[in-house]
């Protein structure tokens, strides 16, 4: 659910009153997905890359599809138990789980909250940390999901869409497809007016 504001004193035993209520019945009442967080096994560090897995509810008679969203900004944390900064996603991906796709959203190499090696290890060699602890991902989805390694793709925005592309032309049968929305094309030009 979405953050809400309380109040409270500040003094030993007191209780919080919740403040706002921003949620509305019907947005309660829908099935969202929870995700879960999981550390995936690295073969390129030795820290776990910490991921949200959305799950579709129910036995899958087969192999299942799924997606692996790459969160923009590349320094962002999107694997947490919180509300995500990404509420078209979080609502695209439970969208995607009733339609039988497992997701999955990683904190790949560069994320924040993980410390200054995990940061910095894309210094001088932005795409290939993040695509390597991507293939990771596949490799777990295939061997604890239940999922088709044919039927993965990927999608993304800004830096997401950067890692898109990366995905696509350096491992071009890691992924079924890709999408890279508002992909950064050239860093020569990224945030300049």
């Amino acid at each position: 659910m979405p953050s809400e504001l309380y109040v409270q004193e500040v003094r030993s035993g007191s209780r919080a009153t919740r403040v706002t209520e921003t949620v509305s019945s019907l947005f309660a009442f829908l099935p969202w997905v929870e995700p879960e967080v999981v550390p995936i096994p690295s073969t390129h560090h030795d820290r776990p890359i910490y991921s949200r897995v959305y799950t579709p509810s129910g036995g899958a008679s087969g192999k299942r599809p799924a997606v692996m969203f790459v969160h923009g900004a590349g320094y962002l944390q999107n694997s947490h138990l919180g509300w995500s900064g990404y509420v078209r996603e979080f609502m695209f991906h439970t969208l995607l789980t009733q339609k039988g796709y497992v997701v999955l959203d990683m904190d790949y190499r560069a994320s924040a909250g993980y410390g200054r090696d995990w940061r910095t290890a894309i210094y001088r060699d932005m795409g290939t940390p993040e695509l390597e602890d991507m293939e990771d991902g596949v490799k777990w989805l295939t061997e604890h999901k239940n999922v088709d390694p044919k039927r993965i793709g990927v999608y993304g925005g800004s830096y997401g869409g950067f890692m898109t592309f990366m995905a696509l032309f350096k491992k071009p049968d890691l992924f079924a497809c890709g999408a890279a929305l508002r992909p950064v094309t050239d860093w020569a030009h990224y945030n300049h007016h």
